[in-house]
């Protein structure tokens, strides 16, 4: 944590930045929410149909035929197809063609051990159903060495990512922090941090209001929120004189990730990188009356979709509601035991046998 803050200061900074990321973040991401329900919406839960035009159909008939799909594989098919790779170049006269080789060989096999296209592939299905997709950096022990290894990794939950909203730039870069977090039952942050946590001898059922968002939260109000909490810390460095330019001060960050559950910092370490090391994949973006929203391919898809559906619901009344001419036979004229046949003549399709 930086240097002039205690814990207490500095659990209450991140708390208050977690916040104000969701409450910043809340139109983009209720809207992509509903992207993501409504791209994968089962045909028999009718996810894609509005709760007072289904329920104002009463007895009527309520079809679902999502195509959202077949528009979307069209385009994340085309993604596996056609993989980018990573190519290193010589960047100026100091560096050699086999310095460049080795590090595009090195990157690759970075790629092969995380299964780099998993991935990338859960990323792009993200950004195509709800206009946002992660991935993460990460290093991991080789097992029975003191080797660290670099991963490409998977973030399974996009809505769990929380930003700076300050930062501009595409990939985030210039975010002075993030907020990556997931929910654990109260049983397994004891098993995890030990009874003498600060949240092992909280009562759930009265916490205070700074923690509400982490602490007694669920359906039940047994779970606690824990995340990585990556930022940056400042600290100028000198840039000595050279080349008949005056020595120079500037900025440069230390990347820290902490392990926190709102009550507590439970680990911390520095991170080797510059940066935050998770990687976003934005749909369309745009400012719209002064505020940064993200699209996804179908955001503009769903009312004509939802138009279809009422369409095939209505074609399916209009066919069920049309007059059917009774069959007119004269009396006796149906062979015993068939009486019931002839009766659901009109309403049950039968196959004829060969004459």
């Amino acid at each position: 944590m930086p240097k002039s803050l205690n814990t207490t200061d500095f659990l209450s900074e991140a708390r208050r930045r977690y916040d104000f990321g969701k409450q910043a973040d809340k139109l983009d991401r209720e809207v992509a929410e509903d992207d993501n329900r409504f791209a994968h919406a089962d045909d028999k839960d009718l996810g894609q149909w509005d709760k007072k035009a289904k329920t104002a159909r009463k007895k009527r008939p309520v079809l679902q035929w999502n195509r959202i799909p077949t528009y979307i594989q069209q385009v994340t098919n085309d993604g596996r197809q056609n993989k980018p790779a990573i190519k290193i170049n010589r960047g100026d006269e100091q560096s050699t063609q086999h310095t460049a080789e080795f590090y595009t060989g090195r990157i690759r096999q970075i790629e092969y051990e995380s299964n780099v296209d998993t991935a990338k592939d859960t990323a792009r299905d993200q950004q195509v159903t709800s206009g946002r997709g992660f991935l993460r950096v990460s290093t991991e022990w080789i097992p029975g060495t003191q080797t660290q290894r670099i991963l490409v990794d998977k973030i399974d939950n996009q809505f769990s990512v929380v930003w700076d909203p300050a930062a501009r730039k595409y990939d985030r870069s210039d975010a002075d922090w993030c907020f990556l977090p997931s929910l654990i039952s109260k049983a397994d942050h004891l098993r995890r941090f030990g009874k003498d946590s600060l949240v092992a001898h909280m009562d759930f059922a009265h916490v205070d209001s700074d923690l509400e968002s982490w602490v007694g939260i669920g359906k039940n109000g047994e779970m606690v929120q824990i995340a990585e909490y990556w930022h940056k810390e400042w600290e100028d460095q000198i840039v000595p004189a050279s080349d008949g330019q005056p020595e120079r001060t500037e900025k440069v960050a230390t990347v820290v990730q902490s392990f926190i559950d709102g009550a507590q910092v439970h680990e911390e370490t520095t991170w080797l990188g510059s940066t935050i090391p998770v990687v976003p994949q934005w749909g369309h973006e745009a400012v719209v009356d002064g505020q940064r929203r993200t699209y996804s391919l179908i955001r503009n898809a769903k009312e004509p979709q939802r138009l279809a559906n009422l369409f095939l619901s209505n074609m399916a009344e209009q066919i069920g509601q049309m007059p059917k001419t009774p069959y007119l036979i004269p009396v006796g004229g149906v062979a015993a035991n068939h009486e019931a046949d002839w009766a659901n003549a009109l309403n049950t399709p039968l196959a004829q046998s060969a004459s």
